[in-house]
């Protein structure tokens, strides 16, 4: 164990890093604001406005709120909004593109927080932690992260969660209306809120032109199934506006960003861009076979903690072997055998969940054939770790 931790220090590096780290957009200071990106900021904002002021006043979000959430006076931001900030003043278009700049910044954080899931069993596990360090490595070198593990380990719930952490930020899912570089900038206009263009290069222009403003963290879901053309536009979007990207997907992933990196091809170009990678089971493997476990106790109990029943602890110990069953599922499996066994502890009058629970839970699920061959799987996994 002593050893893996030490091969893996690189690792927990990043995810103290990441612990300290609070979302931000990055934004291009360096040059000034065109008339498309100022008309496009306050669009945005008035449209805002006009939507508050059909709410009752004391739960509307008005000029004076949104001055005090950017740390600007009221009259400034009213200035800038109603487009008569005295550009006579010295540094006049500096500091109305400074004021735009963090209005962009807030309508993006409201509209995250309009569309943000409600993330039910969701908690920072291990995993979790290391794909926000490597998200968080990703928006701070300007690079495409991509990291993969089997399904279940909770990549797309931590996605999501990550859209917080990193206020305007996008999660494209590689689903089948997303499978061609024309759908995927389709999907990328409507995350980013931008008006639909009729063909993929005014499409892409149009994305170019916002990402390069703000180089917003985008994350693709499911990558292992998006085709080498959709990655590589997504490589070309990189190219072009030094946005960070990360992928999401199956060990798949990694097979298709390695396939062709040893040609001249789309696959090489690709392969060459994308840094950090991080294989989610790393931990798991060492020179002995003994590693650290994908899941630990601690990551179960932070899962259930707010369930309304508890968990024996045999039965949390199970859970946790389960999570670390290769091709169970995952913390998906673990999910599914809890609500069960929670439905069934009920149904018996019962507020403690045991491991017979689960167990039997697990046989409904499964299949009593394939439950026993999941037990046998988990005896012999504990054999290997005591």
């Amino acid at each position: 164990m002593t050893d893996d931790r030490k091969q893996d220090q690189p690792m927990e590096s990043l995810v103290q890093a990441s612990r300290v780290h609070r979302g931000y957009v990055m934004d291009d200071t360096s040059r000034q604001l065109n008339n498309a990106d100022v008309g496009r900021i306050l669009k945005v904002v008035r449209e805002f406005l006009d939507r508050e002021n059909d709410k009752p006043r004391r739960d509307r979000f008005g000029v004076s709120k949104i001055a005090k959430k950017i740390a600007e006076s009221k009259s400034t931001v009213s200035q800038v909004i109603n487009s008569n900030y005295p550009k006579g003043k010295e540094d006049g278009y500096r500091k109305r593109d400074e004021v735009l700049r963090k209005l962009d910044r807030f309508m993006a954080e409201q509209r995250q927080r309009m569309d943000m899931p409600v993330l039910s069993g969701f908690a920072w596990t291990t995993i979790a932690e290391e794909i926000k360090a490597i998200a968080h490595t990703t928006v701070m070198l300007g690079t495409i992260g991509a990291v993969w593990s089997p399904a279940g380990c909770g990549k797309t719930l931590t996605a999501k969660a990550l859209l917080a952490e990193f206020p305007g930020s996008m999660l494209i899912t590689a689903d089948e209306s997303c499978r061609t570089p024309g759908a995927f900038l389709d999907a990328l206009v409507d995350a980013m809120h931008l008006r639909p263009e009729r063909y993929n290069r005014s499409r892409f222009k149009t994305i170019a032109q916002t990402l390069r403003e703000s180089k917003r963290l985008v994350m693709i879901d499911e990558a292992h199934l998006a085709s080498l053309d959709v990655l590589n536009t997504a490589r070309q979007i990189h190219d072009a506006t030094d946005a960070p990207m990360l992928l999401l997907g199956l060990p798949a992933l990694a097979q298709k960003l390695m396939a062709g990196r040893g040609d001249d091809s789309k696959g090489a170009t690709l392969y060459s861009r994308v840094r950090p990678v991080r294989d989610l089971t790393e931990r798991c493997r060492s020179g002995n076979g003994r590693g650290e476990p994908l899941f630990s106790v601690a990551d179960v109990k932070k899962i259930f903690a707010r369930s309304a029943v508890r968990i024996a602890s045999e039965g949390v110990q199970w859970l946790q072997a389960l999570a670390c069953l290769p091709e169970a599922g995952g913390l998906r499996a673990c999910d599914g055998a809890a609500q069960l066994a929670a439905h069934m502890a009920k149904q018996k009058g019962e507020t403690l969940i045991s491991k017979a629970l689960l167990v039997q839970a697990a046989q409904l699920l499964l299949g009593v054939e394939g439950a026993r061959r999941m037990v046998n799987q988990l005896k012999q996994l504990s054999s290997k770790v005591a």
